[in-house]
């Protein structure tokens, strides 16, 4: 069986998004618009969640610490706490 082009690590990312994306049908492709994505089992791709990167701290994890979203932190105009915060991220 030939591994399908969006398992192919060493293909460019522009050919493996497009493979992945022609291979899901219309109601996957909305699915995987929410927060909590499904598991798209005929394909091998396993559910995921967004907002586990280290701006929001993680928080799908478990106990972790949560900044305010990049633009409320922006909006503080506190370059200091905004330096805190990356450090921490």
């Amino acid at each position: 069986m030939t591994t399908p082009v969006f398992r192919q690590i060493d293909q460019p990312l522009e050919a493996r998004a497009r493979d992945l994306l022609d291979q899901l049908a219309p109601d996957e492709r909305l699915a995987m618009l929410h927060q909590a994505a499904p598991a798209i089992e005929r394909l091998g791709v396993g559910s995921f969640h967004t907002g586990c990167e280290a701006l929001h701290g993680v928080a799908w994890l478990g106990t972790a610490t949560v900044f305010p979203q990049p633009v409320g932190l922006a909006a503080t105009w506190d370059v200091d706490l905004i330096e805190r915060v990356a450090e921490v991220a």
